[in-house]
């Protein structure tokens, strides 16, 4: 078994440009959008906590993002599906806070009061800090957030109202409270979820199945070795760079919904580049 280092993704990205050239330009368009947003002074005092989560989001939606390239050119496709995973998951949680931007933009922006909890309840677990430190943690978070902590606590998993019980509090373990299949749904991205995100979903969790692509069978059929470096298959080279364009594209359609932006040209340009892509795909498929 070799586990040296064999960058598989270079030669197909050679030759197939026209891809990379794409993500690229879809990237462009959510930094043009970014860009716009930083400048403008049309933002109402509602939409701050909007601005501010949505900025977030997509930041972490473009770090990934050019993570993802980054494993293709190791031809690395399991680690870039893991990621486009996330990407997803972040454009509809995007999606459905811009469906009410005032109300969801502020609900995610108070989570961030239970993410300090959970991370309380882990230091907890594994030692990390003291019982004072950890009681004057607690007191200044239950004390001052009592009403956000109350909000998020799952009545199914409420134990006790004191401030040092926070601990044993089941939280909602997202912003949305809701499954992510909903907030796709409310976000009217439902279809992306049956599909992209699901099949993005199979490369993650190690139970569902051995990662049989590693497996190098002989025209027989019989074993010949598990290689960790053995060459991605084309196909998907190619599906992971569309689903990261169409992501960039839902991203930026997103924002010019709720922002009422305008770069009409520029989004259909890389639209149709993008259909032109999935067609002949499509028409060398088998």
């Amino acid at each position: 078994m070799s586990t040296g280092i064999v960058l598989h993704g270079i030669d197909w990205m050679a030759r197939n440009a026209d891809h990379e050239d794409l993500v690229h330009d879809s990237f462009e368009l959510i930094e043009r959008a970014s860009d716009y947003l930083d400048s403008s002074s049309q933002f109402t005092p509602g939409r701050n906590d909007f601005h501010y989560c949505s900025a977030l989001i997509i930041s972490k939606i473009q770090r990934f993002s050019r993570s993802i390239v980054v494993l293709l050119y190791d031809g690395n496709t399991e680690a870039a599906f893991v990621l486009l995973r996330a990407v997803y998951e972040d454009i509809f949680q995007l999606g459905y806070m811009a469906t009410d931007p005032e109300k969801l933009g502020s609900q995610c922006k108070a989570y961030s009061i239970i993410d300090s909890l959970v991370h309380l309840q882990y230091r907890r677990k594994i030692g990390g800090m003291t019982s004072d430190e950890l009681r004057l943690q607690l007191d200044s978070v239950g004390g001052k957030y009592r009403a956000v902590i109350d909000e998020f606590t799952n009545p199914t998993g409420a134990r006790s109202e004191s401030t040092v019980d926070l601990l044993d509090r089941k939280f909602f373990d997202n912003w949305t409270k809701l499954g992510l299949g909903d907030v796709a749904n409310r976000a009217g991205l439902r279809p992306y979820f049956d599909t992209t995100y699901k099949y993005c979903l199979s490369f993650v969790h190690g139970a569902k199945g051995l990662p049989q692509q590693y497996a190098v069978f002989s025209k027989e059929g019989q074993l010949e070795a598990i290689d960790p470096n053995r060459p991605p298959d084309d196909r998907d080279l190619q599906q992971v760079m569309l689903d990261l364009t169409l992501a960039q594209l839902l991203t930026f359609d997103i924002l010019c919904d709720v922002y009422q932006m305008d770069f009409p040209a520029e989004h259909a340009h890389v639209a149709e580049r993008w259909r032109e892509l999935v067609k002949k795909r499509e028409d060398s498929a088998p």
